[in-house]
């Protein structure tokens, strides 16, 4: 006597349940979150856990609106974002990929990429009905990469100060190290640069070379009335005054 048939499941109805299962799988674990924009009605339809990856709470997430995101996005990436994103919406690019920082629940700025493209026209006018995309948190590799930026920038004024050290003449030192001073205050993002000798106890607080840009007069009295005494009892026990 044979066994029963079981019913069997349709492998081209499984397959591709199960292959969009395992892609959300994927996309979860690599920190990727999928979103779709209407452009109608002007609202993204991200995925489910879009707002649960960022610290969110549904209801103070959705509906994601264009004006919801802008809030999130930091001020400075704005119109790089809006803009970027508008020219899809026009039709003018096909594609978006944008990066920039967004602002999750905790508080704190991070870097995300978003990736995406038109994937719906409207067939009466041309016009772009859906976009849709990708968003990735890439803050640890953006901040590795501006690290090395940093260094590499470092080291070129570096050896472009070496540079100018080693060919000054005693005709021209006090322009050399002006010089120097001005790149290393432009490569360090400081507001000044200078060289102060332990050995001068004139007024001038020894302040012969400033760069990039120091105000006219500049002395120790200045400097002394713009610091606070905390700040001042500080340096004047590292200098020895």
């Amino acid at each position: 006597m044979s066994d029963p048939v079981s019913p069997q499941t349709d492998p081209s109805e499984e397959a591709p349940a199960r292959y969009r299962s395992q892609i959300s799988d994927m996309m979860l674990w690599a920190g990727i979150v999928y979103w779709e924009y209407d452009v109608a009605k002007s609202v993204f339809e991200p995925s489910a856990d879009f707002a649960a990856t960022y610290g969110y709470k549904p209801e103070e997430f959705y509906p994601l609106t264009i004006d919801r995101w802008k809030q999130i996005i930091h001020p400075d990436d704005q119109q790089y974002v809006l803009s970027m994103f508008e020219k899809v919406i026009v039709g003018h690019s096909d594609t978006v990929d944008a990066v920039y920082r967004m602002r999750i629940a905790s508080g704190e700025w991070r870097y995300f990429r978003s990736r995406g493209g038109i994937i719906e026209i409207s067939t009466a006018d041309k016009t772009t009905v859906r976009i849709s995309g990708t968003l990735q948190d890439i803050t640890d590799q953006k901040i590795a990469s501006m690290k090395i930026q940093r260094r590499d920038r470092l080291l070129a004024a570096v050896n472009d100060a070496a540079s100018i050290l080693l060919t000054a003449t005693t005709r021209n030192f006090d322009q050399s190290i002006s010089e120097v001073l001005h790149i290393l205050g432009l490569v360090t993002e400081a507001d000044r640069v200078y060289v102060h000798s332990k050995t001068c106890r004139s007024p001038a607080f020894c302040l012969t070379h400033l760069a990039p840009l120091a105000p006219a007069g500049y002395n120790f009295p200045s400097w002394r009335h713009a610091v606070s005494p905390f700040t001042f009892g500080i340096v004047r026990k590292f200098l020895l005054f």
